[in-house]
């Protein structure tokens, strides 16, 4: 079950139970999913900063921004806002049902719903992108985005999700060795060999999307990622430099977060002629460690 409630300042959001008594809540401002729980008494799947700015053309930090229709500063580093600016505007609710206990919403944005952020000119950006979110036992999303121009367009995307862990510290992440990756910290491209740790500042895009564990030994906690139509996986965390830093992170929240993201971006960008779609699902399951 769920409910649709809008704050006297016009902030509209979602919230619910799932079918083992956990609870979510989505924001329609970037469709933003900023809590899932998956059963009554398990600790929090998602981290949401107690620092984050709910506030008009700002981005939430914490939870599951959508990053499109680029990531970061774009492919060729000069594009802004960070991200792109899906998760700057309030999306449209279309559907929300349940069925066995398990809610479904169902989101849209297109290039109409932009509004006024500086430096974006809707009429360069046409299309539509719709989001499916389920909550029950498992997460599962799927972000839908079409070409409606008549002419081809090349796009980012990111599930940007923020994970709670324990203890950053002692967190591995797994099911990427071998792997090429880009190290933003240093510019530099490696190879990942064994496990993920955190001995400080992480920032690698990955060039595959295969399943990916996080293992927590502090919550005893195995979070089970699997996408398909994913080409890249991002992991971050900022380290202590860095959260400090940041206005809407606690200096010590880099010890309680990582982020795992299923994205196609760099080299894997979408190419979508007129009228093509691109179809990017991601299924989160927690398990015992």
């Amino acid at each position: 079950m769920f409910e649709r409630t809008i704050d006297s300042d016009g902030w509209g959001r979602c919230q619910g139970v799932t079918p083992a008594g956990g609870r979510f809540t989505v924001q329609d401002h970037g469709a933003h999913i900023t809590e899932w729980v998956p059963a009554e008494g398990a600790d929090p799947v998602l981290w949401t900063s107690p620092t984050a700015r709910f506030e008009p053309k700002v981005g939430i930090r914490g939870g599951i921004p959508v990053c499109f229709p680029w990531f970061s500063d774009g492919r060729k580093g000069n594009k802004s806002p960070a991200h792109g600016f899906a998760r700057l505007v309030q999306w449209q609710l279309l559907s929300g049902h349940e069925t066995n206990g398990v809610t479904t919403l169902r989101w849209r944005l297109d290039e109409t719903m932009i509004g006024d952020i500086e430096g974006i000119d809707a009429d360069r950006n046409k299309f539509e992108v719709e989001y499916t979110q389920e909550f029950g036992e498992h997460l599962r999303l799927r972000l839908t985005v079409r070409n409606t121009d008549d002419v081809p367009l090349v796009v980012e995307e990111a599930l940007h999700t923020y994970f709670t862990v324990g203890d950053i510290r002692h967190v591995t992440v797994h099911g990427l060795a071998g792997v090429e990756y880009f190290d933003k910290p240093t510019s530099r491209y490696d190879t990942q060999i064994g496990p993920i740790d955190f001995p400080g500042e992480v920032d690698r895009i990955f060039w595959t999307g295969a399943p990916v564990e996080i293992h927590d030994p502090a919550l005893n906690r195995r979070l089970i990622l699997t996408t398909n139509r994913s080409g890249n996986t991002i992991v971050w965390n900022p380290g202590p430099e860095k959260a400090a830093a940041m206005g809407d992170m606690p200096d010590d929240g880099w010890r309680t977060m990582v982020c795992v993201e299923s994205a196609n971006v760099r080299n894997n960008a979408m190419h979508l002629n007129p009228g093509q779609a691109h179809e990017l699902t991601l299924t989160i399951e927690a398990a015992t460690l």
